[in-house]
């Protein structure tokens, strides 16, 4: 849906950003292939291709409303990927550095199978601005097993929801109906209750 650009929508009264992989900023756009399917929505990714570290991906919150926010990242899994791809992201007054196994889903506990969309990876709650960013650097792929993943990064803001939806089948590593799981998907009542905003709804 929003492939090319910083998209966002309106879900209740906050705002969802998704910045796609297409909106990121390659350091070496030749060493990155951009691939048209697999990844958020089989609407592509983009995978470094180069067998020397280094090469980056950068996501910018250039149009955003400083203000804390929840950050999300996601990438397409496979037996190639690699189990530590670094990440960087630049908040205000500080940097917080992160790993991610990206042969395993959003849970980091269990193995996707080959081009299987990770879910939404929670990386934790940032006090944003317009000059924050994120970082993903490849690694060395000279045996072809550590296929670094740049798909899209999501944030939700710090308000809570004023709409919550449950169902016993949402998990942390699923598509969720378009809903973003910890945010306002959930597989219980309880969660959903102690989540939504007061005076909100649980559907």
């Amino acid at each position: 849906v929003f492939k090319n650009f910083w998209g966002s929508f309106t879900k209740n009264h906050f705002t969802i950003f998704i910045i796609t992989d297409d909106a990121a900023s390659y350091a070496t756009p030749g060493n990155w292939t951009d691939y048209a399917s697999e990844g958020y929505q089989n609407t592509g990714m983009h995978y470094s291709t180069n067998v020397l570290a280094g090469d980056t991906a950068t996501w910018t919150f250039s149009s955003i409303t400083p203000g804390t926010y929840g950050v999300y990242v996601s990438w397409s899994t496979d037996p190639n990927r690699t189990q530590a791809a670094p990440y960087a992201l630049n908040y205000v007054s500080s940097t917080a550095n992160f790993t991610i196994n990206q042969e395993l889903l959003a849970d980091q506990a269990t193995t996707g199978a080959a081009s299987e969309w990770s879910g939404w990876k929670y990386v934790g709650a940032y006090n944003l601005d317009t000059s924050s960013n994120l970082v993903l650097t490849g690694v060395a792929n000279a045996g072809g097993t550590d296929y670094v993943i740049a798909d899209e990064v999501l944030i939700t803001s710090d308000v809570p929801p004023l709409t919550v939806y449950v169902d016993d089948n949402y998990t942390a590593n699923g598509p969720n109906d378009g809903h973003v799981w910890g945010y306002d998907a959930f597989a219980t009542i309880e969660d959903g209750l102690s989540a939504v905003a007061v005076n909100g709804m649980v559907n």
